[in-house]
């Protein structure tokens, strides 16, 4: 059978696909001086126009029950990056206190639009990394597929105690890309964090590409630009977590993999990590 009509490869193509779930008509936008930057519920809405000074409807509410998403503007003008992030971070600490966002990481994302180039362009501010996802923001992260030679793959079972997806399988290591810290820099210390893979093996990673996941979570509308990399790992290598969030991992075969994915037991941003890595493996020449 050729490698573009395997299981494996047919699924592949689903999850890309369905990568980007659509948006929900209720959910209201969040837009920076004429830029939509994020989504929300409503009750947070109305709950941050109340602590973000220069925040507004575009248009007069008329009934604030409605189930009908509107657009909120911040109006944040000449303002600096380092002013937009004391404003959202102050807002998002009253939001906090109000129990609107929770699992509060003292760890900051920057955001840039969906056309800049990370790193190479401006951040427009910088927050809370708990406060990207309740305010719909996009974030962005890095996920490692991992091969051993005979092509099995390393997934790790997240910690059962983590605030999200708890239990759920992942790919060998993940995590979000907080300011400052490039992403394959950030690839290298999740190796390490979660799989206690050594910096001298990790070095050899290689990018897969990238891919954007959206879906929503309960009250959140989850955004991320993941980069994608992979790792070839010494067939005696066994991984080993160091930071408590991963409970266990498993060495799994194609048709396994394929099983986990189509029961749903991966995260939505892992098994789309792992489609793209295999679509992009497959297109490598």
């Amino acid at each position: 059978m050729s490698a573009d009509l395997t299981p494996l490869a047919s699924l592949a193509r689903e999850l890309r696909h369905q990568a980007v779930h659509a948006l929900p008509p209720h959910l209201d936008s969040l837009v920076l001086d004429g830029l939509v930057i994020g989504h929300l519920s409503r009750r947070r809405a109305l709950a941050l126009r109340g602590v973000l000074p220069g925040l507004a409807p575009e248009q007069r509410l008329a009934d604030p029950l409605s189930n009908a998403g509107m657009r909120w503007s911040w109006h944040a003008g000449s303002t600096s990056p380092d002013e937009r992030t004391q404003a959202l971070q102050h807002a998002a600490e009253r939001l906090k206190d109000q129990g609107l966002i929770t699992g509060w990481r003292d760890e900051q994302f920057s955001y840039w639009p969906e056309d800049a180039v990370p790193f190479q362009s401006p951040e427009l501010f910088r927050l809370e990394r708990s406060a990207f996802r309740a305010l719909g923001l996009r974030s962005h992260a890095v996920h490692i597929n991992a091969f051993t030679p005979d092509g099995r793959m390393w997934c790790g079972r997240r910690s059962f105690s983590k605030p999200t997806d708890p239990g759920m399988l992942d790919n060998l290591a993940a995590g979000g890309l907080p300011s400052d810290e490039i992403p394959r820099a950030c690839a290298i210390r999740e190796l390490w964090e979660e799989a206690g893979v050594p910096a001298a093996l990790a070095e050899n990673i290689s990018p897969d590409g990238e891919i954007v996941t959206a879906q929503l979570a309960g009250e959140d509308w989850v955004h991320e630009r993941i980069f994608v990399f992979h790792l070839a790992l010494p067939a005696d290598f066994v991984p080993g977590n160091q930071d408590g969030e991963v409970a266990e991992f498993m060495l799994l075969e194609e048709r396994q993999l394929v099983n986990h994915l189509q029961q749903g037991h991966f995260t939505h941003e892992a098994a789309c990590t792992i489609a793209q890595g295999y679509s992009a493996r497959l297109a490598a020449p």
